[in-house]
């Protein structure tokens, strides 16, 4: 109704009380907000990096193992995919592993937190630093069997 009021006047000016002009700088207000949370959301966000800390080939040569650590904003995670060998790392978590630390843990963000052995072409051995929160842990990837151990320094 007051939207009504304010643009389908057939007068080009109407004086509006004190309420009225609180009321629709109010509804402007919340119009913006709502506009630029809309475009923040739009534009993805925080925009993430990823910096490759290490690769390894499968015995067989037909994958491998990227560990990588992942940055977006405020949140560090390590990562690991599981990718064909000739495929680039895509902008993404890992699709095989992915954590984070816990209050209790050193972070030492260079990768040794995480041990990766290949033990046959078919199976592939994470072992993780126990400081890490496991935020995701595939157990098969692809016909890849992936088993997890947790050590400390």
């Amino acid at each position: 109704m007051l939207i009504n009021k304010m643009f389908l006047s057939a007068r080009p000016y109407t004086k509006l009380s004190s309420a009225e002009f609180c009321r629709y700088g109010i509804l402007a207000t919340v119009f913006a907000i709502v506009a630029l949370s809309a475009g923040a959301c739009s534009s993805g966000g925080v925009d993430c990096v990823n910096r490759i800390l290490r690769e390894e080939a499968s015995p067989g040569g037909d994958y491998k193992t990227v560990v990588y650590k992942r940055v977006c904003g405020a949140d560090s995670t390590l990562n690991v995919s599981l990718l064909a060998v000739d495929t680039p790392l895509p902008a993404a978590a890992g699709n095989v592993f992915v954590a984070s630390l816990d209050d209790r843990g050193v972070y030492l963000g260079d990768g040794t937190e995480l041990r990766l052995t290949w033990r046959t072409a078919k199976s592939l051995l994470i072992r993780a630093h126990a400081s890490l929160t496991i935020r995701k842990s595939v157990k098969r990837f692809e016909g890849i069997m992936v088993s997890y151990q947790y050590f400390r320094f």
